[in-house]
C-alpha cells in the first residue's frame, strides 16, 4: 500500500516542469521507494536525475547526499556504477546542443566529479575533472565579450574555478593509487596558485594534498615539511583546516612511529611521539584561544569549546584520539557555547616497551 502510495505520488510530480525545486525534492525520492516493486521505474529515475538543469539543483549541498543515494538505488538495479560519468558527458553534450551553452559545462563536471568522488569512483571521476579542464581551455581562448554573452561573469568564474578542479583532480589520482599523475597535476596546480595573489586561498589545500601524496608515496621528511607550509599557508580563521591539518601531522608522526616500534628503535620512536605531542598541544591551543563576537550587544564574547584538560595529557596520544566540532548560530537564541571535552590517555610509551602490532 505504502509503495502505491509512492507511486501515485510520483505520477503526480512528473506532470511538473522538471526544473521546479518542489519536483527535484520529490520526484526522485518517490521513484526510489518504488524501484524495488517496479524495477521499471528505474529507468525513469536515471532519467531524471541525468538531466542537466536537474543535476544543476541536485548538485547543490542541500541534494547532494540524495543524488549519491539515488545513484546507489539505479546502479544496484543494473548492476554497474562506473557507467556515470559516461552518461553525464553524454547528457551534457546533449545539453549543450539544445542550448548552446557552453560556459555551464565546467562546473556541471566538477560537480559531477565531485559526485563521482563520494560513490568512491576515483577513476570516473579523473576523466571528468580533465574534461572540465579541457573546456575550460577551450573557452579561455574565447574573447571576453563573447565568454559574458555565453554567462554573465563567466571568465571570473571560470578563474575561480581552475584551482578548485586541479586539486580535486589531484585527490582523485592519489586516491586511485596513480601517484605519478597525481604529482604532475599538483605540481601544476602549486605553480598556478603560488603565481597568482588571487589564488592564496588555494595554497593550504593545495600543499595539503601534496603533502598527502608524499605520505602515499612513503617520502616522510617531504609529508611533514610540506604540512608545516600548508598550517602557514591556511587562513587564521580557519579553524576546520587548521584542525584538519594538524590531526594529518600527528597521524604521520603516529605511523611512522609505529614502524619504529616495530622495529624495535625506541629513539627515533620517541622523538616522532614528541613531535606528535607537541602537534597535539598546538591543537589545544588553537581551540582554547579561538573566541566568538557575538555582532549583537545582548550577550557577551563567549569561549566557543575547550578541546584537552593539559592536565590530562600522557606523554603520547597515539592510542586514544578524539574529534570535537560544536556549530555555533548567533541567530538562536540560548545555544550553548561552551564545550568542555574530558578523557583519560593511556599511559606514555617508554624505552623497553613491548608491542604486539
Amino acid at each position: 500500500l505504502m509503495v502505491d502510495g509512492h507511486l501515485l505520488l510520483s505520477r503526480y510530480f512528473q506532470t511538473l516542469p522538471n526544473h521546479y525545486i518542489r519536483k527535484v525534492e520529490e520526484y526522485p525520492y518517490q521513484l526510489c521507494h518504488v524501484v524495488s516493486s517496479y524495477p521499471e521505474e528505474a529507468e525513469e529515475l536515471e532519467s531524471y536525475i541525468l538531466q542537466a538543469e536537474v543535476f544543476r539543483e541536485m548538485a547543490d549541498t542541500r541534494f547532494h547526499a540524495d543524488l549519491c543515494g539515488y545513484w546507489k538505488v539505479v546502479c544496484a538495479d543494473k548492476g554497474n556504477d562506473s557507467e556515470i560519468a559516461g552518461k553525464y558527458m553524454g547528457s551534457f553534450q546533449q545539453y549543450v546542443i539544445d542550448t548552446g551553452d557552453k560556459g555551464s559545462i565546467p562546473e556541471l563536471c566538477f560537480s559531477v566529479g565531485f559526485l563521482l568522488e563520494d560513490l568512491g569512483q576515483y577513476r570516473s571521476a579523473r576523466r571528468v575533472y580533465q574534461e572540465a579542464i579541457r573546456v575550460m581551455q577551450n573557452l579561455s581562448l574565447m574573447h571576453p565579450l563573447i565568454l559574458q554573452n555565453l554567462r554573465p561573469n563567466l571568465q571570473a568564474q571560470l578563474f575561480e574555478l581552475k584551482p578548485k578542479v586541479l586539486l580535486h583532480l589531484g585527490s582523485s589520482l592519489i586516491k586511485a593509487g596513480l601517484l605519478k599523475e597525481a604529482e604532475a597535476t599538483l605540481t601544476e596546480c602549486r605553480n598556478l596558485v603560488m603565481r597568482l595573489a588571487d589564488y592564496a586561498w588555494a595554497r593550504a589545500d593545495t600543499h595539503m594534498q601534496m603533502a598527502v601524496l608524499a605520505v602515499e608515496m612513503g617520502d616522510f621528511s617531504t609529508a611533514e615539511r610540506l604540512f608545516k607550509v600548508s598550517l602557514q599557508a591556511a587562513e587564521s580563521n580557519d579553524l576546520m583546516m587548521q584542525d584538519d591539518i594538524l590531526d594529518r601531522l600527528m597521524n604521520l608522526y603516529r605511523s611512522n612511529a609505529l614502524i619504529y616500534l616495530q622495529q624495535a628503535n625506541h629513539k627515533r620512536a620517541l622523538r616522532l611521539l614528541s613531535k606528535e605531542q607537541e602537534t597535539l598541544r598546538s591543537a589545544k591551543r588553537m581551540w582554547t584561544q579561538y573566541t566568538y563576537i557575538d555582532p549583537s550587544t545582548s550577550r557577551p564574547p563567549s569561549a566557543i569549546v575547550t578541546l584537552i584538560e593539559s592536565a590530562k595529557n600522557a606523554m603520547t596520544s597515539s592510542f586514544t584520539s578524539l574529534t570535537c566540532y560544536l556549530e555555533y548560530d548567533p541567530l538562536i537564541a540560548n545555544q550553548p557555547t561552551n564545550l568542555t571535552v574530558k578523557f583519560v590517555w593511556k599511559r606514555a610509551i617508554e624505552e623497553g616497551d613491548d608491542f604486539s602490532l
